[in-house]
């Protein structure tokens, strides 16, 4: 799918099911107490690629760290700017392409790319890596998610207008361990972990049955449900 036509089909995603970004903050408090539990983030400078509905970029700024966000989408900065401003936080955003990324070489401690590698493959992915490694600190972490073994058939839709078939979500690849470390270790990263993670993926976080959740949680990790389980992957710059 050309660039341009996904990004539009992330901000049509962004305008009309913002729930479903929502249900996904489970799995991202996963990450960021990861990156929390690796080194205090007061005062490090961390960038958050594809910042969404800026959940992410939320929590960093609560937790003092200096914090960046880049995004393809206008309407993905337009919404974090909205909800740092009615919450009294403050971060620096801008609109940007994960394949040039507007920083100077070695700038960030930390970055985060949630639920991005999928979106693309072959040259642009191998190009996104660079950049993140150029940006990044010797020995900076690097933390990405991508959703575990996804049946990227199941997906797929097609255009009544053009007949053309793509992924609802503009999914290109899946990754599972073994793909994931080879992935990160053939662009110049020293892979620490690749590991499951299990967020509820569910509206359940949503209503009164909330403390539900870690039962939810673990029932989905004892059944090994791939389509709520999602790769973490923490890596430094080699």
């Amino acid at each position: 799918m050309a660039q341009d036509k996904f990004e539009r089909l992330y901000d049509h995603d962004l305008q009309t099911h913002m729930q479903g970004h929502i249900v996904a903050h489970d799995r991202l408090d996963l990450v960021v107490k990861e990156a929390a539990r690796r080194c205090v983030l007061n005062g490090k400078r961390v960038l958050d690629i594809g910042i969404s509905d800026g959940y992410t970029i939320g929590r960093l700024c609560q937790l003092r760290a200096t914090v960046y966000g880049i995004d393809i989408s206008e309407v993905a900065i337009r919404v974090c700017v909205e909800k740092l401003r009615d919450r009294n936080l403050g971060a620096v955003l801008e609109q940007g392409d994960l394949r040039k990324i507007p920083f100077d070489d070695g700038y960030f401690d930390i970055i985060f790319a949630c639920e991005i590698l999928e979106h693309m493959e072959g040259e642009n992915l191998n190009s996104a890596l660079a950049e993140v490694r150029r940006c990044l600190r010797v020995n900076g972490f690097f933390l990405a998610t991508t959703p575990y073994k996804e049946d990227l058939n199941a997906s797929m839709v097609c255009c009544p207008f053009c007949s053309r078939v793509f992924h609802s979500a503009g999914h290109f690849q899946t990754f599972d361990e073994r793909e994931m470390s080879n992935l990160l270790t053939s662009n110049g990263f020293n892979v620490l972990s690749v590991k499951k993670i299990y967020g509820t993926d569910m509206t359940i976080r949503l209503t009164k049955f909330s403390f539900l959740m870690p039962l939810v949680r673990l029932v989905i990790r004892l059944c090994q449900i791939d389509r709520l389980t999602h790769l973490m992957a923490i890596a430094t710059k080699a």
